[in-house]
């Protein structure tokens, strides 16, 4: 989806403003397509867009600090939720979905003191599930599928469980599967760094400038942007 783009590019630090206003657009044109079908005739694909548009919206209100308009679009999250549990043991996607859900609805309950008192409401999730579910999902056929669990399992390990070494591994699968995206390769590089191997760490910020001379799909601008965020952490600007 156009909107998980901009979503990373704006985390990222670019033109944040920007990028998270073009990945609202695009989530609400997502949605806005398909709140036109009842709920109940939305097949597995459709579940799985819907769900995903409006949790990246709640991702945008809480990186803005809007805690109640997410904890709205967390309600509109599980009432589509609620209607993929009869899906999910056979849907890759619907997995990886309610993987997500069991994980951070329980993450944020546990570290979040603002919505601690809104999602206590919400049926609970199990952060150990959500990971095992998350884990399923990277034996997936669906390349889309794997790629994805794959990332939330990175960023999950790096930001909230704070184990490097698994963080690491999953980057490492991301980039093997995706030599030439800077931003998985950024994020090895980032971890090899916080981790204290700095020679790996310069192994991918040579990879980072090889891969971005070579991209013809991102603006120099773009490219230079890692390349940029990368010599900040190396403390040589």
């Amino acid at each position: 989806m156009y909107s998980n783009f901009y979503w990373c590019l704006a985390v990222s630090g670019k033109d944040t403003t920007q990028n998270m206003k073009l990945c609202e657009k695009y989530s609400d044109e997502i949605i806005g397509r398909l709140l036109l079908i009842e709920k109940s005739k939305l097949n597995e694909d459709e579940l799985f867009y819907i769900i995903s548009a409006i949790a990246l919206k709640a991702r945008i209100a809480i990186f803005q600090g809007n805690y109640f308009r997410a904890v709205g679009m967390m309600k509109k999250v599980f009432d589509y939720l609620s209607l993929s549990k009869f899906y999910y043991q056979k849907s890759d996607k619907l997995l990886l979905t309610t993987g997500l859900y069991f994980y951070y609805i329980e993450y944020a309950i546990e570290t979040n003191k603002i919505l601690y008192p809104y999602l206590i409401f919400y049926p609970r999730g199990n952060k150990a599930n959500g990971i095992a579910m998350l884990r399923k999902c990277l034996a997936s056929e669906n390349v889309m599928v794997k790629s994805e669990a794959c990332y939330f399992l990175m960023k999950i390990y790096l930001d909230s469980e704070k184990n490097l070494p698994l963080a690491a591994k999953h980057a490492e699968i991301l980039v093997r599967m995706y030599p030439e995206n800077l931003l998985y390769r950024y994020h090895l590089f980032k971890i090899y760094l916080d981790a204290d191997l700095k020679e790996h760490a310069l192994e991918q910020y040579k990879l980072i400038q090889k891969f971005a001379a070579k991209n013809n799909e991102l603006s120099i601008d773009q490219k230079n942007h890692f390349i940029k965020i990368a010599n900040r952490d190396l403390g040589r600007n």
